[in-house]
């Protein structure tokens, strides 16, 4: 087994959504930072729709842009259509979604990890975890038979773990279409873990030259358009060329276009249903309940008479229109038919079939600060944790803890014990050495400078926020100072 020669703070696997930003937010930290993917050319790609936010959605993006990370900027630089959905409710189920340039997101996004200080990146398949005597994670190893050591590993493995692709009566391993699929489970099933089986699917896509709009409703974006990012647009470089959307220039918003389901889509569903792995009980894993299937539509909503269909441009310089809200596992036949007995697309030629994909995924309920927890061990990680940090003088009456990057598992834990042992009531953290967007950045990432007094009020510490010492969340800090 060749290993690595540069061992990493960081190791992340997978590099989707969660990936990028987990990498990213890392790498920002200071924590020498490892992205592995199974395909480089894959990179942060929008596997099914080519949108960001959306109802829920476009909050949980503002937030991630709040904390510091690049899906919002990205989504700003890249996208086609802007608009802020529920606008005639209140502020707070306002969504934002932009529907983006497929392939512009996707290689903005590879450009702005490749330049990030701090954070390499490499094409490999993780097949292994490596855990060493007292079941602590010490790395990753591949399936070409290379190791990689590195003080903590994060795996974003979105629906690659075990992979199935259902199209009709045609099961194939896979995480997407054309991709292989990760064995990574059975590593991780070996360390006790629980697994579960969920899934989920994904439309076809058509022709746009195959479509006949005037039978469609147009649907514009909104003007102006709204952002994700609260940051003001920088002007792209020349060599820039995947931000299509920079300082004052704003490209020319592309319409999507709203069709519907009819009486005839229903029966051919219906009819065919026998056909659909869904309902022949081929698929085990349990479907999301914000985006069901056509098939599941049809079946629970039957006193529907027509479902709302949007055909959604995938970028600017491809034909290929996503057909949101017909996620389908039927065969190919029964897709083409029952897509041609939709206004508007009597003429539609699949470009892409749907499919559904099922996938393992791990009970979250399972996360601990540690594999065992007790006070022996408690005390051991204070020793090791007090040995290796500098205790700083903050005021008469109290001692401070300097937390750093990747020592956050074993120093919340020490933080609790600590101030359980000195029986002191709160934990003060300094919330005053990072302005504005970067405290807000600094308020949840799990990695992060940063430096805790632990002690009773003392007014020699006027900048210092309180936290209960009983409610600090392990491998959750607190407020972050660059300056340390």
């Amino acid at each position: 087994m060749y290993a690595l020669p540069k061992h990493y703070d960081v190791i992340v696997v997978g590099s989707g959504h969660a990936g990028v930003e987990a990498a990213l937010a890392a790498a920002r930290l200071g924590c020498s930072t490892l992205l592995l993917t199974q395909n480089l050319d894959t990179v942060a790609q929008m596997s099914c729709n080519p949108a960001v936010g959306g109802s829920a959605k476009g909050q949980i993006v503002r937030e991630i842009d709040a904390l510091g990370g690049a899906m919002g900027i990205n989504a700003d630089a890249t996208g086609i259509q802007f608009r802020l959905l529920n606008r005639s409710k209140g502020p707070s189920v306002r969504a934002p979604r932009i529907q983006c340039d497929k392939k512009a997101y996707q290689f903005r996004m590879k450009a702005v990890l490749e330049g990030a200080v701090g954070l390499d990146i490499k094409q490999a398949t993780v097949s292994n975890i490596v855990v060493d005597g007292k079941r602590r994670v010490s790395g990753v190893e591949t399936d070409l038979g290379m190791a990689v050591y590195g003080n903590a590993v994060i795996l974003t493995s979105g629906t690659f773990l075990g992979g199935l692709l259902h199209v009709g009566e045609t099961t194939r391993r896979g995480g997407r279409m054309a991709d292989t699929n990760s064995g990574l489970s059975a590593s991780i099933r070996q360390l006790g873990f629980e697994i579960g089986r969920f899934k989920t699917g994904t439309p076809c896509r058509i022709a746009g030259r195959s479509i006949d709009f005037q039978r469609c409703e147009i649907q514009r974006g909104d003007e102006p358009p709204p952002r994700f990012s609260f940051l003001p647009f920088e002007t792209a470089l020349p060599t820039e060329i995947f931000t299509l959307n920079h300082g004052q220039f704003h490209m020319e918003q592309m319409p999507c276009w709203i069709t519907h389901t009819t009486a005839s889509t229903h029966d051919i569903i219906r009819k065919n249903l026998h056909r659909s792995p869904l309902y022949s009980g081929r698929i085990e894993g349990t479907g999301p309940r914000y985006c069901p299937s056509i098939e599941d539509k049809i079946v629970k909503f039957s006193h529907r008479e027509a479902h709302q269909v949007f055909l959604e441009p995938e970028g600017r310089h491809t034909d290929e229109f996503y057909v949101n809200g017909l996620s389908t596992s039927l065969p190919y036949d029964v897709q083409v038919d029952f897509i041609r007995s939709i206004p508007g697309l009597e003429r539609a030629e699949l470009m892409r079939p749907g499919y559904a994909v099922e996938y393992d995924f791990f009970p979250p309920t399972q996360l601990r600060r540690l594999m065992a927890e007790d006070a022996e061990l408690s005390d051991v990680l204070l020793q090791e944790f007090l040995a290796r940090r500098q205790r700083l003088k903050a005021g008469p009456a109290a001692e401070g803890l300097q937390i750093i990057g990747s020592d956050l598992d074993s120093g919340a834990l020490a933080l609790r014990a600590y101030a359980a042992r000195r029986n002191l009531p709160h934990v003060w953290l300094d919330a005053d050495s990072v302005e504005g967007r970067s405290l807000m950045r600094a308020a949840s990432l799990r990695l992060m400078y940063c430096k805790c007094i632990v002690g009773p009020v003392s007014t020699s510490m006027p900048r210092f926020n309180t936290l209960p010492a009983a409610r600090i969340p392990a491998l959750t800090c607190v407020a972050s100072s660059r300056r340390l």
